[in-house]
């Protein structure tokens, strides 16, 4: 009679060993699945190393940033129809879901410096325009918080000869 009733337990005793996968109603599948969920709408953008261009009607803009942390730097070039090329490296820092930082550049013969921002969106950067300050050969926004940001130009992810 013992074994009836030992054996009656077993299948109890099997199944409170899985009880600990059960958390306020819900499996730690459930749970898992809700925290990826809320980590992904909770993201914040990333910058990955390669190339970001954009290429349409005659104008061109590649950017390779290579990213250690939170620093960004590398070769930037603007070739917009009908404008003088420029060619520079971009150094600067992620802050958020922004890269932001001094673009130095040759044009025309001169070395120039310019403050920029790029909003990163997904896989694609977004190049931030405002009011200006222009001091000599440097030009920097009066305003990094009252910028906006060129959804008409966006460099993507893909190929660059940088």
């Amino acid at each position: 009679m013992k074994i009836i009733y030992l054996l009656a337990l077993l299948p109890l005793a099997f199944s409170s060993c899985n009880s600990d996968q059960k958390v306020n109603g819900n499996s730690t599948e459930d749970t898992v699945s809700a925290e990826k969920q809320s980590d992904a709408l909770n993201a914040v953008p990333t910058l990955e190393n390669g190339c970001y261009v954009y290429e349409k009607n005659g104008d061109y803009i590649a950017f390779k940033p290579t990213v250690d942390g939170d620093k960004v730097s590398g070769p930037l070039v603007y070739a917009l129809a009908e404008k003088d090329k420029n060619t520079g490296t971009f150094t600067g820092q992620i802050k958020g879901d922004q890269v932001i930082g001094l673009y130095t550049f040759n044009s025309e013969g001169s070395e120039s410096v310019r403050e920029m921002v790029f909003q990163i969106q997904g896989k694609r950067l977004l190049e931030g325009f405002g009011e200006i300050n222009s001091v000599g050969n440097k030009v920097t926004y009066k305003d990094l918080k009252t910028l906006n940001f060129n959804e008409q130009m966006p460099l993507e992810r893909g190929e660059c000869n940088l």
